[in-house]
């Protein structure tokens, strides 16, 4: 297993997660033998895997049969947008304010709900 800079991983693999999360997850990375490279940037998807550039512009060929891309969210708050100024009362909360765990989207609305 492919673990440059371990103590780094258990901090940027699922660093949104819960600590008890992203321990699991590590430990399942371990447990199936998942190779997983850290501080590399993404730069092609090829036939044979991927090519990565590390922090200091060398390239890499990592070969594999499947690859899964987890590269965060953006929040989507157009539905907001096209109603705001058309509704009496509208607010933004969950995800499409920031992209978070989903009790930060219940605890937002749980708040405004009490609000009204």
């Amino acid at each position: 297993m492919t673990r440059r800079g371990a103590r780094m991983a258990l901090w940027e693999i699922a660093s949104d997660n819960s600590s008890p999360g992203w321990m699991r997850l590590l430990s399942l990375f371990m447990e199936l033998g998942i190779d997983f490279e850290l501080c590399q940037t993404l730069k092609e998807i090829t036939d044979d895997g991927v090519i990565a550039e590390d922090s200091e512009g060398a390239l890499t060929e990592i070969k594999g049969d499947s690859v899964v891309v987890c590269a965060g969210y953006d929040p989507d708050n157009a539905l907001y947008n096209e109603l705001k100024g058309e509704v009496e009362e509208l607010y933004l909360i969950g995800d499409a304010v920031k992209a978070r765990l989903i009790g930060d989207a219940i605890h937002e609305g749980w708040l405004v709900a009490n609000q009204l």
